[in-house]
């Protein structure tokens, strides 16, 4: 399973002015979202009604529940490489430990929804969407993942996107974006790769054209009134048409034939690089179950428990002390001398 710390960097999340002490424990959540969200995942893992039996100790002598430290740094291990129980106390649930880390608290989030019972998870994730929405918008649950919210922007959605070939080029372009002096010819040839991808039919070869006809249809029908919805597509079609006629006749960005035209300004290949990706955008933005991946959080904690022979119908319960007879008190008067 491919969790929060493994799809992104903390240096990714985080905005531009951030305290030393955020930054050391991988800070990028603002504070009033990390207290709600730790005293949520106290309350769920403390109830007896959302997680498996087998991630949870019952506790009947002191009333609680916890987390079962062996099993949580067995499971983060196999899947993380590192102990995620060392976050957190397991058994007082205290996150201020000193090697907690934001990275790590969402890792541990998103176990918890992949080991939440069938019947609870649905209410759990509402649960936490409501923080995420109530208390910052920044991040949103794609069925057990977290990823970072941005309407205008695909560079978050990169680790999601199902097409390995299309994802590995975003992540290319949009690293190349980050630089403080930009490569505006090499994003030209990336995101012109991207957009290539993008409207190419998945089936064959010929029916290119017909592939990116209904789907900027598709767009189209998400944004305007039905009766607009074929002069919309016809723009938008003609848009992606002359986008790549600019990617294939200006030289050096998908042809270096002598056919093509040279242009002596790195401003031509800025103009054609944000085309290319403002309309990969729209589309992927548009139709995000075309394009983001869709994992079964029920099938995932199948498949682990089947992996490790888990039984996840055995919990763990520490049970009352039997009470010792209560010794008969004696009187001093019954002693026969």
């Amino acid at each position: 399973m491919e969790l929060f710390s493994k799809r992104y960097k903390p240096s990714s999340l985080r905005g531009p002015l951030i305290s030393r002490a955020d930054e050391a424990k991988d800070g990028f959540l603002k504070e009033p979202l990390r207290r709600r969200l730790q005293h949520e995942v106290k309350y769920i893992i403390s109830s007896d009604s959302y997680l498996e039996d087998f991630l949870v100790i019952k506790n009947k002598r002191t009333e609680k529940n916890y987390l079962h430290k062996e099993t949580l740094r067995d499971l983060s291990f196999r899947e993380l490489g590192y102990n995620i129980a060392d976050i957190t106390d397991c058994e007082n649930l205290d996150f201020s430990t000193s090697e907690y880390r934001d990275t790590k608290f969402f890792d541990l989030v998103e176990l918890i929804i992949i080991f939440a019972r069938l019947n609870k998870r649905q209410e759990l994730i509402d649960r936490l969407q409501i923080i995420f929405k109530e208390e910052d918008n920044q991040f949103v649950l794609h069925d057990f993942m977290i990823f970072k919210r941005d309407e205008t922007s695909v560079g978050s959605l990169v680790p999601l996107i199902k097409d390995l070939h299309l994802r590995n080029k975003l992540d290319e372009y949009y690293s190349a974006r980050q630089s403080w002096r930009p490569n505006y010819a090499a994003m030209a040839r990336t995101s012109a790769d991207i957009l290539q991808l993008l409207f190419s039919s998945p089936s064959k070869q010929g029916e290119t054209k017909t592939y990116t006809q209904g789907l900027c249809k598709k767009v189209a029908a998400k944004w305007t009134d039905e009766k607009n919805v074929k002069k919309l597509s016809e723009l938008l079609e003609a848009t992606v048409k002359n986008t790549k006629s600019l990617n294939n006749e200006i030289s050096n960005i998908r042809h270096t034939d002598r056919y093509t035209i040279p242009v002596y300004t790195p401003s031509f290949y800025k103009l054609i690089a944000m085309e290319n990706i403002s309309i990969t955008e729209l589309v992927v933005l548009s139709l995000p179950e075309e394009f983001v991946t869709s994992q079964n959080p029920e099938k995932i904690k199948k498949n682990y428990v089947d992996k490790y022979g888990l039984n996840a119908t055995n919990g763990w319960v520490v049970k009352k002390e039997e009470k010792e007879e209560e010794e008969e008190e004696i009187n001093v008067k019954d002693i026969p001398f």
